[in-house]
Order: C-alpha cells, then sequence, then structure tokens
C-alpha cells in the first residue's frame, strides 16, 4: 500500500480499492493489538474500482465487511513499518 509500483508515469500508481480492503482486512487487527489504528490517508473508499490501478480491478467491489479473512491454511500478510 504503501510503495507505489516503478514506472515511467508522471504519477504514482494507485491501489485498487479490494488491494486496500485486503490488506485493511489482513492487517487492522494486528495493527491495533500494537496501539496503531488504520491510516487515515489509506480510506480504501478513496481508491479507484476501475481505470489504472495496483492490484485486481473490479466494478463489483464488496463493501469491506463482506471481504473474506484468509481461511485456514492460507496467510494474510501484514508487514508494519514504524517509525519513530
Amino acid at each position: 500500500m504503501y510503495a507505489p509500483v516503478c514506472t515511467v508515469l508522471e504519477q504514482p500508481i494507485p491501489p485498487c480499492r479490494l488491494l486496500c480492503i485486503q490488506a485493511r482486512r489482513g492487517c487492522e487487527d494486528l495493527m491495533n493489538k500494537f496501539g496503531f489504528q488504520w491510516p487515515e490517508n489509506l480510506d480504501c473508499n478513496k481508491f479507484p474500482t476501475e481505470g489504472l490501478c495496483v492490484g485486481e480491478n473490479r466494478t463489483d467491489v464488496p463493501p469491506e465487511s463482506d471481504v473474506s479473512s484468509p481461511k485456514d491454511g492460507e496467510f494474510a500478510v501484514c508487514r508494519i513499518f514504524i517509525s519513530s
């Protein structure tokens, strides 16, 4: 979510909304356990569901509550970088 894809374009390519939702579902609980809140600048509603974006570009993006959590045997990857 924080590292844009390297391109020759003048503007960075934003993440697709579904990628943001999946990242939030996989990371937010862990972040909360350590006293961190999901960053306001990563409000998934501001990311596109169509056009050029990183991740799966879908126009039928479900609400955040409908995006499934990892199932048994699947891993949610969450990397938290804390800077002081």
